[in-house]
């Protein structure tokens, strides 16, 4: 496995591909999984730009700030150099 690219990139692209097909269960799937992987999970600009419906935005952000504390309490908590 290429280390190169995080998995959020294919996970926000088939969160993609689920919204514009109508299909809102995949879609939260995909999401949730590419903020699982990284706490940049989808672009912002990607989650507004009319592909998702405003119920998977409000998700989104609700993971992204989810994950944002995931990295600010890692962060808090190691040693400090």
């Amino acid at each position: 496995m290429d280390s190169t690219f995080d998995l959020a990139l294919p996970f926000g692209e088939m969160a993609m591909y689920a919204a514009q097909h109508g299909d809102r269960e995949a879609a939260r799937q995909w999401i949730r999984q590419a903020f699982a992987e990284s706490a940049a999970g989808i672009d912002y600009r990607m989650m507004r730009s009319g592909m998702f419906e405003p119920a998977l935005i409000v998700y989104a952000d609700s993971l992204q700030s989810s994950a944002y504390r995931r990295v600010s309490a890692t962060a808090a908590s190691e040693p400090k150099r």
